[in-house]
Order: C-alpha cells, then sequence, then structure tokens
C-alpha cells in the first residue's frame, strides 16, 4: 500500500499483513521502529511525527510484526529472501544449522537427527 509521505521515506505497507515496509532493504518493520530505522540505518532525517502517525492510520500500518506466519507458504511481498533450514517434522525454520540442531533436540528428541538440514528460503 503506498502512500506519498510513506513513499519519500521509501516505505510502504505491506497489503496482506499491514507491516511497514523498508522499501530499500526489502525488510518488514514494527511501526514504532520505523523512524528509528530510518535515521539509524538510512540517516534519513527524523520524520514528521503527525505526518507519520497519519500516513499510518490512512494505510492501516499494524503496531507490531506478525508472529502468526507459519510455511511453507507463498513469498510476503516486499520482503527480500534468505537461504535458511526447514525441519522435516514441523513447520519450524532457521537460517543457522546450530539453532536447527538445537530444536531438532528440543522438539523431536526421539527421532534421529538427519545428517543434513532441508534448504529452503525464509523472509
Amino acid at each position: 500500500i503506498h502512500h506519498p509521505y510513506l513513499d519519500a521515506l521509501g516505505l510502504c505497507v505491506n497489503e496482506e499483513f499491514h507491516f511497514v515496509v523498508c522499501m530499500t532493504c526489502r525488510v518488514a518493520l514494527a511501526k514504532k521502529e520505523t523512524p528509528k530505522h530510518l535515521v539509524n540505518t538510512h540517516s534519513i532525517p527524523p520524520v514528521n511525527h503527525a505526518r507519520f502517525t497519519m500516513a499510518m492510520v490512512e494505510t492501516k500500518a499494524t503496531d507490531t510484526l506478525p508472529v502468526t506466519i507459519k510455511g511453507p507458504r507463498d513469498m510476503v511481498s516486499g520482503l527480500s529472501t534468505c537461504d535458511a533450514l526447514a525441519c522435516d517434522h514441523c513447520h519450524q525454520i532457521y537460517m543457522v544449522a546450530r539453532k536447527m540442531q538445537h530444536h531438532h533436540s528440543q522438539s523431536h528428541p526421539n527421532i534421529p537427527k538427519p545428517r543434513i538440514w532441508r534448504e529452503c528460503k525464509a523472509q
């Protein structure tokens, strides 16, 4: 979802989940973290609070990032992808093998650990 003020800042709002997206980094942002991201990552001067708040209201941006998105699913529009590892026994994914090993030992202790983890893409 585009808005003139957000476009000027390099931002938009995801149509499906209504979180803020930095179009430069292609990352999802919590609404309250967005101004800090712009200053710290892109050296953009602090946002006009009233205009930013109005743009958030008009685009119906959510306050927080969704935590219930489970895969596998289609890619979320506007976000970059990265290589990841998928658990063959549930929908859990990790970007680091060490974390997948820990997950497997904690969540699936009675199932032999695979020699290799299934590769996938994550956002």
